[in-house]
């Protein structure tokens, strides 16, 4: 039975860097992980615990349980889990409709929303990562709006993560088959032209 894939997010430790991914197994989120956060996969150097409460995940049985989405976050020798710092985010009302302000790239964002929707397309991945990792009470906030309506936005940005992930692994899939079709193709015609020359 093949394993299925599904998607995920990988924090590193300190939580600087946030990516996501789709992964049908353990071994295989370790992989990708690894080489999303720039680490080195060394056999027992790296581990795996989820983000909101620092439980490892250690074994298979336990990975395929998940739910899709799940954030987790990649140890490596030496780290520690630490729970996630809240702090205060500095705000200003604004002369119209009291919508805050902040000076940060979300914020930014929010307003190209605001202005217009469609431009969810244009976003990079890290982009996209970041609206759905923001607050979903601080994205309604700077989006003026409710936290459904945030909620909803924040869905379709993970959808967007989800189907770039799976369109750049079938990619890189077709890229594998490409180059394995041509390491064949040579050696066919050669048999080919031999048969002919015997008959």
């Amino acid at each position: 039975m093949t394993d299925q894939v599904r998607p995920f997010k990988v924090w590193s430790c300190d939580r600087a860097v946030k990516k996501s991914l789709t992964a049908a197994s353990l071994r295989d989120f370790i992989e990708k992980g690894c080489l999303k956060l720039g680490m080195k996969n060394t056999t027992g150097a790296v581990r795996i615990v989820l983000e909101e409460d620092g439980t490892e995940v250690d074994d298979e049985d336990y990975f395929s349980f998940l739910p899709q989405n799940s954030t987790l976050m990649l140890l490596k020798e030496g780290e520690c889990w630490q729970p996630a710092r809240t702090e205060a985010v500095a705000r200003d009302e604004t002369d119209h409709g009291g919508i805050p302000v902040r000076e940060d790239e979300t914020a930014r964002l929010a307003s190209d929303l605001r202005a217009d929707l469609s431009h969810i397309i244009t976003f990079s991945n890290d982009q996209l990562q970041q609206l759905v990792d923001e607050d979903t009470l601080t994205l309604a906030q700077l989006m003026g709006e409710s936290e459904r309506f945030s909620k909803s936005l924040q869905d379709a940005c993970q959808r967007h993560l989800d189907e770039r992930a799976q369109t750049t692994e079938t990619a890189g899939l077709l890229k594998l088959y490409h180059k394995a079709h041509q390491e064949v193709k040579p050696g066919v015609k050669r048999k080919a032209t031999s048969e002919t020359e015997d008959g």
